[in-house]
């Protein structure tokens, strides 16, 4: 083989397919063998055939149908991808995109989901993705799982401390009144402070001077005489 020839060679995908409705299964196998770089090794009726097939001709890619007879194709993934090794890759295949069957799918191991509604194109390209160690889901579904995904993360998102309602955090603690205020500062908040002292106040330290006649008039409330007790 000239070095050439090592440069153009290409890996052919040596591919399983199971499904339990005869046409459907002969268009996916018919439709895989026109590639060059496909081979359908093998196909399968329901999901224990597909486990048994797979154990005997070790495919780098099963294409499973899930609902299938005997054996449901995410109990097949799950035993092909643990007897393999994850050396066999699973994309998985269905008529109904519900999303219990792409979790559960998903969870046994599967690397790809389509749907059986997919052009020829989506599903070459889907088979050649999976095989090769990477993950596929159809759009619709990718963009199902996106919107959860968005929904599921807002509905944990924190609120923000400046909308908790009044009296959260700190008791009796107001945004909008001054910081002195909150912390028991019962004296005039420093805007109402006049600039200047009056000169005609006297100072705040100092007691306002005594009037005279004030001793006199405070002993007639007590109840003394003009000329006292």
């Amino acid at each position: 083989m000239t070095p050439v020839e090592l440069e153009t060679e290409t890996h052919v995908i040596r591919a399983l397919v199971a499904d339990d409705q005869a046409v459907v299964r002969t268009g996916f196998v018919n439709l895989l063998n026109t590639q060059e770089d496909i081979d359908v090794v093998g196909e399968a009726e329901d999901g224990v055939q597909a486990v048994r097939i797979a154990a005997e001709t070790r495919p780098d890619l099963a294409l499973l149908d899930i609902r299938m007879p005997h054996k449901n194709g995410i109990d097949a993934a799950r035993e092909i991808l643990a007897a393999s090794e994850g050396a066999t890759k699973v994309l998985m295949l269905t008529t109904f995109g519900l999303d219990e069957y792409v979790y559960d799918a998903l969870a046994a191991g599967a690397g790809g989901f389509l749907l059986k509604d997919a052009t020829f194109p989506e599903l070459l390209h889907a088979v050649r993705v999976v095989a090769g160690g990477n993950a596929l889901l159809s759009p619709e579904i990718t963009k199902r799982l996106i919107a959860e995904f968005v929904h599921a993360r807002a509905s944990r998102l924190p609120v923000p401390p400046a909308r908790r309602p009044h009296g959260a955090g700190d008791a009796g603690a107001d945004p909008d009144r001054p910081r002195a205020v909150q912390r028991g500062d019962r004296g005039p908040p420093h805007h109402h402070r006049p600039h200047r002292e009056d000169p005609h106040q006297p100072p705040l330290h100092q007691a306002p001077a005594a009037r005279p006649g004030a001793g006199r008039d405070r002993g007639l409330r007590d109840g003394a005489g003009p000329g006292g007790r």
